[in-house]
C-alpha cells in the first residue's frame, strides 16, 4: 500500500495515511479502517491483506497516533470524525463503507450518522457504547501511563513501537478523550437516524462489552446486526481475520442490495 500524507482542512495537521486504489474504475467499493484508542493503523495489517483486489482500501492513522506527529488540537471525537472526511475528501473518495475497532467503531458511527451521503456502511468491532463510572474508571487506568510503567513494562515497550517518544502523551490524550464519550457521548436517540447496515461486532470474552449491551445496540440501530464472534476477548489480536473480513464483504454486499430501501433490517446473527 502506498503511504500519503493529507494535510487537515481545520488546522495545519498533517495525517498518515496507507492507501490503495484502484483509480481505473471509481465504481469500486472502497473499506476504510481506522483503528482503536491508543492503537496505531498497523495493527489491521493482517486484515488488510485479505481484502480482495477488487476493493479500493484506506487505511487511516488517528490524530496524534503512530508515525502521526502529537497534535496541538486536542484530541476529540468532532476532530477525529473531520479527520476522516478530509481524508476521504481528498481522496476523492465519495461513497465508502467503514470498519473500526473499539474507538475506530465510534467514529465510523459519528461519522455515519452525520454524513449518511458517504457512509454506506459500518462495522464495529470492540466499541464501547454504553458507559458508566465503574467501566470510564477502568479503561482510565488502563491508558494511564504512569500505571503502565509501573505495573505493565512490556506494554510500555509496545506502545514505544506504535508511537514512538511522545507515547505517554498519546494516552494522556487518549484519557480526554475517555472523559468525553463518557460524559459527553452519544446516546441511543442520536443513533436513530443512521439507516445504513451498521454490524456491531463482540468477542464472546470481550472484558468490557458485554454480548447484552452489543444486542442492545444492534436492535436500536435501523438496520443493525450482531455478530458474535467465538472465544474472541477485547483485543483485536484474537478475532480471526478470515472470519471479520468475510462479514465485512458480506456487509458490503448486503448494503449495495438494500440502498434506498429503509424497512429493511439486518437479521441478528452469531459469528462462526
Amino acid at each position: 500500500m502506498k503511504e500519503i500524507q493529507i494535510a487537515s482542512t481545520t488546522d495545519l495537521y498533517s495525517l498518515n495515511v496507507s492507501i490503495e486504489l484502484v483509480e481505473s474504475s471509481a465504481s469500486l467499493p472502497i473499506i476504510v479502517f481506522l483503528p482503536g484508542l491508543a492503537s496505531s493503523k498497523e495493527q489491521w495489517n493482517a486484515f488488510l491483506s485479505l481484502v480482495p483486489a477488487n476493493f479500493g482500501v484506506i487505511s487511516i492513522e488517528l490524530r496524534s497516533h503512530g508515525k502521526n506527529e502529537l497534535s496541538v488540537s486536542p484530541l476529540t471525537i468532532e476532530q477525529m470524525t473531520n479527520d476522516v472526511v478530509d481524508v476521504l475528501q481528498q481522496c476523492n473518495a465519495t461513497s465508502v463503507h467503514f470498519v473500526g475497532y473499539s474507538l475506530g467503531g465510534y467514529i465510523g458511527l459519528n461519522l455515519a450518522r452525520k454524513r449518511p451521503d458517504i457512509v454506506k456502511s459500518v462495522t464495529m468491532h470492540a466499541t464501547k457504547f454504553f458507559w458508566n463510572e465503574n467501566i470510564y474508571s477502568t479503561m482510565n487506568m488502563l491508558v494511564s501511563p504512569n500505571l503502565i510503567l509501573e505495573k505493565n513494562p512490556k506494554a510500555a515497550q509496545f506502545m514505544l513501537q506504535d508511537h514512538g517518544e511522545k507515547w505517554q502523551e498519546v494516552l494522556k490524550a487518549g484519557q480526554s478523550v475517555l472523559t468525553e464519550v463518557y460524559k459527553n457521548g452519544l446516546h441511543i436517540e442520536d443513533i436513530l437516524s443512521v439507516e445504513c447496515p451498521v454490524v456491531v461486532s463482540v468477542g464472546a470474552f470481550d472484558e468490557f462489552i458485554p454480548v447484552s449491551e452489543a444486542i442492545e445496540l444492534a436492535t436500536a440501530l435501523p438496520k443493525g446486526t450482531l455478530q458474535v464472534i467465538p472465544f474472541a476477548k477485547h483485543s483485536l489480536k484474537t478475532v480471526p481475520p478470515q472470519v471479520f473480513i468475510a462479514s465485512v464483504l458480506a456487509t458490503i454486499a448486503y448494503s449495495e442490495k438494500v440502498s434506498g430501501n429503509s424497512s429493511t433490517k439486518m437479521v441478528v446473527g452469531v459469528g462462526s
